[in-house]
């Protein structure tokens, strides 16, 4: 059934030192364990373990120790080095001779070898200077030429940048009128005149290019505050002026309505396409019947195709709220 050993605290220190395991059940090997060591692998098994479940066999045979070896955990033991005759010492110095004086002699022809070739590689780049520096001076040259035009170039294109600049802050100056002019207002007999104070209409008007609109007009009929809309086709807000205050004015002599100018409002349209302005508040405000006669109402750049106070009727007997609308073209000036 093969030897087995009692582990003991004096004896075996370097097992319980390292914790070892039983390699099966990975139990802790402690003292008093009885324990089989194979005698090839010198790995250690409980007894149990070694009799139940290793059946007595460990790398193909039986054989075990009849104690544990005094190795450290995970170690192989080394062999005992046997001791070498004189005359093999010497074969050994002789052999370790040759092989120095070959690599000697394999060292200098090489170096001989790289020194030769470094000094052919030496003289070729001597003998080739004088014709790259010439290349070299020629190619500087044209860099030069090449920098002072660059240079040239970047003057004439801030110059063209300013004059460019100057081109459109002079176009974004420049003011265009769409619409019904408040001068052509027809006051209010309603005889003469079937229009009135209403709210809750929209102005459609497409523009071809994108603009601002700087000012319009407007005749309230009482004094509040309202909210100026501008919206896109898709009903999209684009921009307003919140809470502006109007007021009521009448002039003194004719009793007619006076405009209520509202300037700086900076709408800006960005895309060409179809918009509305309406005002949100419950202000009424006067539109004029025209009875269809809009051809004041488009310039090449903005055309009102008329007013509405339901979905996407376009009416054209009548021009609602907003006169003498100013605005320019929506070129940066950055």
């Amino acid at each position: 059934m093969g030897k087995s050993v009692i582990i003991n605290r004096k004896r075996h220190v370097s097992v319980l030192a390292d914790h070892r395991l039983d390699p099966v059940t990975k139990q802790l090997l402690k003292v008093g364990d009885e324990v089989c060591v194979c005698s090839k692998c010198k790995t250690i098994y409980l007894k149990d373990v070694w009799v139940n479940l290793k059946n007595g066999k460990c790398c193909h045979q039986s054989s075990t120790l009849s104690d544990i070896p005094n190795l450290e955990y995970g170690t192989n033991p080394q062999p005992v080095l046997t001791s070498k005759s004189f005359k093999n010492s010497f074969v050994f110095f002789l052999l370790c001779t040759v092989i120095l004086g070959s690599l000697s002699v394999y060292w200098y022809y090489t170096y001989e070898k790289e020194h030769a070739k470094k000094n052919r590689l030496q003289y070729i780049i001597k003998t080739k200077y004088i014709g790259f520096q010439d290349r070299i001076d020629e190619i500087n040259k044209k860099v030069d030429e090449i920098n002072s035009d660059k240079k040239d170039l970047k003057y004439q294109l801030q110059k063209e940048k300013l004059t460019t600049k100057r081109l459109n802050n002079s176009l974004y100056e420049v003011e265009f009128n769409i619409g019904k002019k408040q001068g052509d207002f027809r006051g209010l007999s309603y005889d003469n005149n079937p229009a009135g104070y209403v709210s809750g209409y929209k102005m459609y008007f497409d523009v071809k290019m994108p603009i601002v609109i700087k000012q319009l007009s407007i005749f309230p009929e009482r004094s509040g505050y309202i909210t100026l809309q501008l919206f896109n086709s898709n009903d999209e807000l684009v921009n307003d002026l919140k809470n502006h205050q109007v007021v009521a004015l009448l002039d003194d002599s004719t009793f007619d309505p006076k405009p209520n100018i509202i300037p700086s409002l900076n709408f800006k349209i960005e895309e060409k396409g179809r918009y509305y302005l309406t005002v949100k508040e419950d202000v009424d405000l006067w539109y004029d019947a025209v009875e269809g006669n809009y051809d004041y109402c488009k310039n090449g750049i903005v055309e009102i195709i008329g007013c509405s106070s339901e979905g996407y009727f376009y009416d054209k007997d009548y021009y609602a709220y907003f006169y003498d609308i100013k605005y320019s073209l929506n070129i940066s000036i950055d």
